[in-house]
């Protein structure tokens, strides 16, 4: 585990040094070997929150140190039998181009990754509870059960936030959660030396950092043995479209479909005439992905621009009808 954690450490070093790159790296901590299908990942710091005073050059600490040594810490506690993965990525203050890009163009299966922690400044303001933004991004209660139990476990105290308050959507996390990869962030709020020459080590809250590390350690392990792994919630209001229905994956060969197990009357599914086992086969003229149907219906979904009606296709009956769904903000 030590030499995980030095070659980690050195490629943080690294990465400071060459601020404006866009590129990622992603480091296999642990697993149950290759075949295994959960991977739970977490984002570990920012690596390119480069201050510049005068001549120099420094670290934020709370903007970069403590995502590190806060994940340095989860790899020392990692055991060999759960699947963790730890990714970090430049230019997150450039509008995510890192994460975004590996979202993109993935080393791994995104059909295997089932949750994303995003721990992002998550070393100051000890007297405040830590935002936990995202606990309703993944389908049913286990992830928000997970995350309250292991919090409460370390004697953390949490304010949480059902899909975000303010800063998710500019941390690396939501790289992941555009791509249907349920997302939640760590977060300890601003502070006056945000950006600022005064981030220095001293002013870290280390006893607070280390409840946050344990908690983390606790949710990952539990999200990484959960079977089925999590899903995307449907309702996540990414692109303010929830799909306001329930359903199961079904492969359909080079395909895939939802089956509709329910339905919202007042979502905009509902409106549409969707119904309970209707089988869900394409959106807007694409049919949908074989490896997470349901997942790539609500990212089209949110993908879509504007208020106009999207052509929703579905078999019912044993016949394919086309319905029309409009969301209305």
């Amino acid at each position: 585990m030590i030499t995980r954690s030095l070659a980690i450490t050195c490629a943080a070093f690294f990465v400071a040094l060459v601020p404006a790159a866009v590129a990622q790296e992603v480091v296999p901590l642990a697993g149950k070997g290759e075949n295994f299908q959960p991977i739970a990942r977490v984002n570990l710091g920012h690596v390119n929150e480069v201050e510049v005073a005068g001549d120099w050059a420094f670290l934020s600490q709370d903007d970069f140190g403590e995502d590190t040594e806060g994940g340095l810490s989860i790899v020392n506690i990692a055991n060999p039998e759960h699947p963790f993965v730890e990714g970090r990525w430049h230019a997150e203050e450039a509008g995510l181009k890192g994460s975004a890009w590996w979202a993109g163009h993935p080393t791994r299966p995104l059909e295997k990754v089932t949750y994303c922690l995003n721990l992002d400044m998550i070393g100051r303001n000890p007297e405040r509870p830590m935002d936990v933004e995202g606990v309703k991004n993944a389908e049913g209660d286990r992830l928000e059960r997970i995350i309250t139990d292991a919090c409460e476990a370390e004697k953390l105290t949490i304010k949480k936030y059902d899909h975000t308050n303010e800063a998710m959507f500019r941390s690396d996390g939501v790289s992941l959660l555009r791509q249907g990869v349920p997302a939640t962030m760590f977060f300890t709020y601003w502070h006056a030396d945000y950006h600022a020459v005064g981030d220095h080590p001293d002013k870290i809250a280390y006893p607070n950092l280390a409840k946050i590390a344990r908690s983390s350690f606790r949710i990952l392990k539990e999200t990484g043995d959960l079977e089925p792994g999590l899903r995307i919630n449907p309702d996540t209001p990414l692109g303010g479209k929830p799909l306001g229905l329930r359903g199961e994956d079904v492969s359909l060969g080079e395909k895939g479909g939802v089956k509709v197990s329910y339905v919202a009357p007042e979502g905009a599914m509902g409106k549409a005439g969707v119904l309970p086992n209707d089988l869900i086969v394409g959106f807007r003229g694409k049919p949908l992905s074989p490896q997470r149907p349901l997942a790539d219906l609500w990212m089209m979904a949110q993908q879509t621009r504007g208020e106009g009606p999207a052509a929703l296709e579905i078999q019912r009956g044993g016949e394919t009808k086309t319905l029309d769904v409009t969301w209305t903000r």
